[in-house]
Formats: structure tokens, C-alpha cells, sequence
């Protein structure tokens, strides 16, 4: 594995679920995955502190191929690439809040996630109104390391900005700078704690 992309989806208290949460081991292959497990884990236990049931997705796990273009998905409502991508369209409909976590490389979100982000042209019809009758929220958790905290906020924003058109709201994101090692994770305390809250707070 070269990535680890936590693709988080979470549904409200009070819907029940038919199908469960595929289940995949989490590896430490770097510091800045060990950072987005630490995030990740705190942020869903906050969720499900609420009562949220928590759906979770790693991206290195899945089938995804980038988007072709062809504009299909305009005539047919749907992608008619038969990949992994039909596994999360489902979950994206009926999301209430939708958590993505990926780390920054060479300063932008990694292959796996611009892939899965390219595919949700799906989601919009010609003109590019949104196909969602539910309107989830959108949180990032992101780890970065010693690059510019300038650059890379304007980074994560303007991606917040492009999800404006399908009418999903991003309700925050978290940054964590600096994983050099892993005590260098462990003494995030804040970021730790606001994950947890980010979590609660749903």
C-alpha cells in the first residue's frame, strides 16, 4: 500500500442501515498516514458518542478509475464505468455528512482522492445542477508536513469551494502540520481533541 485515504460516511441516529461497514486493517506507513488514523479514529468516536452510525472506505482498497470525459453520465444518471465508484454512489445519496481524510503530497490531495472527487461529475445533471436530494455536510481532515501553512489552506479551500455547485456544505476542516515522527503526532493533543469534537458535534 502507497496511501492511505480514509473515505468516511455517516449516517443520522435515527436511519438504520441494511448494509455493514466494510472492515480493512489500517497500516502505519508513514507519519502522515499514522496522523490521518489518529484523526480519523477520534472524529468517529465522537460521532458514534451521538449515536451516528459510522461507514468507513479506504480509497488504496478500491477500484477507482479517473474519469474519461465521455459525458455519459449525463444521459443515464449514471457512470458507466463498472468499478468500485458503484459501491461509494449509493453511499454519497445517502449520506448525512461525509468525512474525507487524505494526506498532502508535493502540495495537493493524492491521486486516489482526485480520482474519486473526478467521478462525482455523476452526481450532476447536463448544466451542471446537483443530482442529491439530501444536501450532506462535508468535513476534511488533512495532514500535512512542513510545508506553507498559507499555501496549503488555500489549497484545501479552494477544493471546499469547488463542491458549492452540488450543494454540499463543508462544515469544517482540520489540518495538522508537521509529522516528523510519531511523537510528533501523539503531542497533537489540540488537533486530537478538535477531531473528537468535529465528531461530536455532527
Amino acid at each position: 500500500m502507497v496511501f492511505f485515504i480514509s473515505f468516511v460516511l455517516i449516517q443520522n441516529k435515527r436511519k438504520q442501515r441494511k448494509n455493514q461497514a466494510r472492515k480493512t486493517p489500517i497500516e502505519d506507513l508513514d507519519f502522515h498516514l499514522f496522523s490521518l488514523k489518529y484523526k480519523y479514529l477520534y472524529f468517529s468516536e465522537g460521532a458514534k458518542a451521538q449515536g451516528h452510525t459510522v461507514l468507513s472506505y479506504r480509497l488504496e482498497d478500491m477500484d477507482i478509475q479517473g474519469c474519461k470525459g465521455c459525458g455519459s453520465c449525463f444521459g443515464i444518471v449514471t457512470c458507466i464505468q463498472t468499478d468500485d465508484m458503484q459501491v461509494l454512489y449509493p453511499e454519497l445519496l445517502q449520506a448525512d455528512h461525509i468525512v474525507i481524510g487524505y494526506p498532502i503530497y508535493m502540495g495537493q490531495m493524492t491521486s486516489q482522492t482526485k480520482k474519486m472527487f473526478d467521478r462525482w461529475l455523476a452526481l450532476c445533471n447536463p448544466g451542471f445542477t446537483t443530482r442529491l436530494t439530501k444536501h450532506p455536510k462535508l468535513t476534511f481532515l488533512v495532514s500535512a508536513g512542513n510545508g506553507s501553512p498559507e499555501l496549503i489552506e488555500k489549497y484545501v479551500e479552494s477544493t471546499i469551494q469547488a463542491f458549492s455547485f452540488l450543494g454540499i456544505e463543508t462544515k469544517d476542516y482540520l489540518i495538522a502540520y508537521k509529522n516528523a515522527n510519531i511523537d510528533d503526532v501523539e503531542a497533537q493533543k489540540d488537533i486530537i481533541e478538535k477531531a473528537y469534537q468535529l465528531g461530536k458535534e455532527l
